[in-house]
């Protein structure tokens, strides 16, 4: 602020300039004196400052520096921070289903130990054998609908012991349909109430401690259906929901009383249809969608299974890829309309673990596809509550065809063949070019002759709209057609997938099997290669159970 002025100071007290200067005044003298010792101080302070000054952009400097450095730890703490909040909600997403699986687990637990207790302290002995009247009425149990026939009765039903327990009335309901199925008068019913385990459970008398209505009982709950025309009405809705589930009742005696499938109304005649039959319904021995049923409705419980699946595999970080393009539409679809084209798989164990099927191109690692399978294997077990010796297998069903699927979107090539398109010259020219020896018999069938382990024909079905995979199994000359219908039924307890039966061509008998795969949602062909094999691979196993040589076997 001040260099201007001492500059200009400095000037006018140059001593050559003041020598030039007439002083004829001492105090001017004096002055000037006063103003050099003013500027040597003011050039001393201007010297401090300037060192002051260079100091100050010195410290300004590095502040600088250690600034820009914070600015930068910073960025990589704002990176760690969104690293550890994705991280962190990760870990929350887990948790929560964690936290789910736990209150499921918790809930089974608690069913278990209830059921525990009930076993433990119920003393009937039951044996291990169901006799035909427990199957019957376990059947009956499970279809009839007893709260809706509970609150049929309910308003009119009045009892001559007071009693506070809520399920008299279905117990009542329960006895009266004892009654009529078993045709047994008052006193007998009451009698083999005390007699019959299968009875009391039905009727829920777990103990033989607890006591049940006596004959008086009984007549006086049956004549109050009489007179309010209940019983007509309990009748109807009986064989209503019988009719329903596919089933009609047959009864009269405690030995014949039993369940029987409905008989199919007979298809009406061709012409009578005007030129459009009924096709009738072919299904195989063994299907995983019946499986399934055991479980739930097997197209909900598949959707769910799938969309539970999906979820899992998609959430963490190391196998989300798998299933990266798949769509879960596409998924659920595949695994309903495509399920006859997994071949029944053999029961999983260690040594014949869930392999992957996809081309190699298309395969994640090992230790991926390890984890993927046991994902669904436990989550069978511990959400939808399939048995653990029986989950791994259907977690292999599933998983093949989820295989299918991923495959299908890097496809370039058709993998899906719509109905319209199926001829046996398609099928002939597809099996040659995986390398089977193949011939068109006629222009609905292919013989598939070499390249598998027992020769096939393929059978384009367009009445009942399947491809059938059919093969004749040929007995030696010394075997009778008793012989092959004791083998058939070896076969039958061998091989679950298959059934065979016993037929006569040219006068001899033979085992005939088929197989049916439905085309009228497509046919995919990478999968139809792999039923094939899979088909021909078991009745050469089934066959290797012949032990008295009575079937030709293939040739080795």
């Amino acid at each position: 602020v001040f260099h201007p002025f001492f500059s200009t100071l400095k000037e006018l007290l140059n001593p050559k300039l003041m020598s030039a200067i007439q002083f004829s005044d001492p105090m001017v003298l004096l002055e000037i004196e006063k103003n050099r010792e003013k500027l040597s101080t003011y050039t001393e302070d201007l010297d401090s400052l300037e060192f002051s000054k260079q100091e100050n952009d010195s410290k300004t400097s590095t502040l600088q520096r250690k600034l820009k450095n914070i600015e930068a730890d910073i960025a990589v703490l704002v990176e760690r921070k969104n690293g550890v909040l994705k991280d962190l909600n990760d870990l929350k997403v887990t948790g929560n289903l964690l936290n789910a699986r736990a209150r499921d687990l918790s809930e089974s637990i608690k069913d278990l130990e209830s059921m525990i207790y009930k076993l433990e302290n119920q003393p009937i002995e039951k044996s291990s054998k169901t006799t035909r009247r427990g199957a019957f009425l376990r059947r009956m149990d499970h279809v009839l609908p007893w709260p809706e026939l509970k609150k049929l009765v309910e308003p009119n039903f009045t009892s001559t012991k007071s009693s506070s327990d809520p399920n008299e009335i279905e117990q009542m309901l329960r006895i009266y349909f004892l009654q009529q199925w078993f045709n047994l008068s008052n006193i007998a019913l009451e009698e083999t109430l005390y007699d019959s385990m299968s009875m009391r459970d039905f009727v829920g008398a777990h103990s033989k401690s607890q006591q049940l209505p006596d004959h008086e009982a009984i007549d006086q709950f049956r004549k109050m259906l009489e007179v309010t025309k209940l019983d007509k009405m309990l009748q109807v809705k009986m064989q209503t929901y019988l009719k329903q589930n596919g089933l009609l009742l047959s009864g009269g005696s405690i030995i014949d009383a039993s369940v029987t499938s409905m008989p199919k109304p007979v298809q009406p005649k061709p012409e009578e249809l005007k030129g459009k039959p009924v096709a009738p319904v072919k299904k195989n021995k063994y299907s995983f969608m019946d499986y399934l049923a055991t479980y739930g409705e097997p197209k909900k419980l598949i959707t769910e299974i799938v969309t539970e699946f999906h979820g899992l595999v998609v959430e963490k970080k190391e196998t989300r890829h798998y299933l990266f393009n798949a769509n879960i539409d596409n998924i659920i679809s595949d695994q309903i309309h495509f399920v006859s084209y997994v071949f029944p798989k053999e029961r999983i164990t260690q040594s014949n673990p869930i392999v992957q099927t996809a081309p190699k191109a298309m395969r994640v690692a090992i230790s991926t596809f390890d984890e993927i399978a046991n994902m669904l294997s436990f989550l069978l077990i511990d959400y939808f509550r399939f048995e653990r010796k029986s989950s791994p297998t259907a977690a292999a069903h599933i998983i093949e065809l989820v295989e299918e699927t991923r495959c299908q979107i890097e496809d370039t090539n058709q993998t899906v063949w719509k109905p319209i398109e199926l001829k046996a010259d398609l099928l002939e020219n597809f099996f040659s070019m995986q390398g089977f020896i193949s011939r068109s018999v006629s222009e609905q069938e292919v013989a598939l002759v070499g390249g598998l382990d027992f020769p096939i024909n393929v059978i384009i079905d367009r009445t009942t709209r399947n491809l059938v995979l059919k093969a004749t199994c040929k007995a030696n000359d010394w075997a009778s057609l008793g012989d092959l219908e004791v083998i058939k039924d070896t076969l039958n307890e061998g091989v679950k997938a298959l059934n065979f039966e016993v037929a006569v061509i040219d006068l001899k008998p033979v085992l005939v099997t088929e197989y049916y795969l439905p085309y009228n949602r497509g046919v995919p062909n990478r999968m139809l290669y792999k039923v094939c094999k899979s088909f021909a691979t078991a009745i050469a196993a089934g066959l290797a159970l012949d032990e008295a040589n009575l079937m030709v076997k293939p040739s080795t």
